[in-house]
C-alpha cells in the first residue's frame, strides 16, 4: 500500500516537496509523482507538522484553554464566596452563562492560535482556496441539508426502533442539551460562536489536519479515523461510569449519528475542500440553533 509520508525531490529545483502537493512551492513545478493522481486536489495542501499542529490546537489547545478558564472562575468564586460548601460551588460552576463562559473562550482562543498560526505563515491564501469557487459552496449548502434530512430520519428510525421495544426514546445527548441552554440565553452570541466560529476551528483542526494527515494512509483510513474520532469528541465519556443507564443509552444511541455526520463533511471536505465542508457544518448547526430558539 502506498502511502504518502516522504518527501519527494522537486525534479527541477531540487528542493523537498510534500508528497501530496500537486507542485513544488518553491519553483511551482508540478511533483511528477502526483500526475494522474487526484486524491489530494481539493485538500488544503499542508505538511505533516502543520497537520499534526492543526489537529493539537483544536483538541489540546480547546480542552487546555477550557479548563484553564473553568479553574480561574472556579478560585475567583471560592475567593469571592469564602464559605461557600462543595454543593454552591458545583450548582455555580453548572450555570448557563459560566459554561457560556468557558465554552466560548475555548472557541475564541482556538480561532486566534489559528489565525497567528496560517497569519504568522502567509497561509491564509492556501487555507481559504477552495471558497474561491461557487460551486464548492454551493455543493457544502446542499450537503448541510443533507446531513440535517439524514439527522431527523435516523432519529426517527431511533424513535421507532425503541417505540417498538417498549422503551422511552432517546433524547439528545448531554452536549446537545447543553448548546441549546446555552443559545436560548444567549442567542446573538451562539449563533455566533457555536454556528459560525466553532465549525471553522473544527473544520480546520478535523479535516484540514486529522482527515489530511490520516489520508496519507489511505483514503479509507482518512474517512474511518476522522469521523470516528469527530463522534467520540462529542461523546460524553462519564456517562459510561456515572451509573445512569438512561444517560449512558442517550449517549450511545446519538454517537451514530455524530459519527454519520464526520463523514459527511469528510466527504465534502474531499470533493470540495474546506469551503465545503465548512459551509455544511455551518448550516447544520445555524439550522439547528435557529430552530432551538423557535421552538422555545
Amino acid at each position: 500500500m502506498k502511502t504518502y509520508f516522504r518527501s519527494d525531490s522537486c525534479p527541477n529545483c531540487h528542493h523537498a516537496v510534500d508528497p501530496t502537493f500537486p507542485s513544488c512551492p518553491s519553483c511551482g513545478a508540478e511533483n511528477p509523482n502526483l500526475r494522474g493522481n487526484h486524491a489530494f486536489d481539493h485538500h488544503v495542501h499542508e505538511t505533516i507538522p502543520c497537520q499534526i499542529v492543526c489537529v493539537l490546537i483544536q483538541t489540546l489547545g480547546l480542552f487546555l484553554v477550557g479548563l484553564a478558564a473553568t479553574v480561574i472562575v472556579e478560585v475567583t468564586f471560592l475567593v469571592q464566596h469564602p464559605g461557600a460548601t462543595a454543593q454552591e460551588t458545583t450548582d455555580f460552576m453548572s450555570r448557563t452563562d459560566v459554561n457560556f463562559g468557558v465554552n466560548s473562550s475555548g472557541y475564541l482562543a482556538v480561532l486566534v492560535a489559528f489565525a497567528l498560526f496560517f497569519g504568522l505563515r502567509k497561509h491564509f491564501g492556501v487555507l481559504f482556496h477552495s471558497f474561491r469557487n461557487y460551486k464548492n459552496v454551493l455543493f457544502g449548502l446542499l450537503g448541510g441539508g443533507a446531513i440535517i434530512g439524514a439527522t431527523y430520519l435516523y432519529g426517527l428510525m431511533l424513535n421507532g426502533i425503541f417505540a417498538a421495544a417498549g422503551i422511552p426514546a432517546p433524547g439528545p445527548n448531554s452536549n446537545e442539551l447543553l448548546v441549546r441552554s446555552m443559545v436560548k440565553a444567549f442567542p446573538a452570541l451562539s449563533l455566533f460562536i457555536f454556528g459560525l466560529l466553532g465549525p471553522l476551528t473544527e473544520e480546520i483542526g478535523y479535516r484540514v489536519g486529522l482527515f489530511g494527515f490520516s489520508a496519507r494512509l489511505g483514503k479509507i483510513a482518512a474517512y474511518l479515523i476522522s469521523s470516528i474520532v469527530f463522534g467520540l469528541v462529542h461523546f460524553q465519556f462519564e456517562a459510561l461510569t456515572s451509573g445512569d443507564s438512561a444517560r449512558m443509552i442517550v449517549e450511545l444511541a446519538n454517537l451514530p449519528n455524530y459519527i454519520g455526520a464526520g463523514l459527511a463533511l469528510a466527504f465534502l471536505y474531499d470533493r470540495f475542500g474546506l469551503a465545503g465542508s465548512y459551509t455544511a457544518h455551518a448550516v447544520n448547526n445555524l439550522v439547528s440553533l435557529v430552530t432551538t430558539l423557535v421552538g422555545e
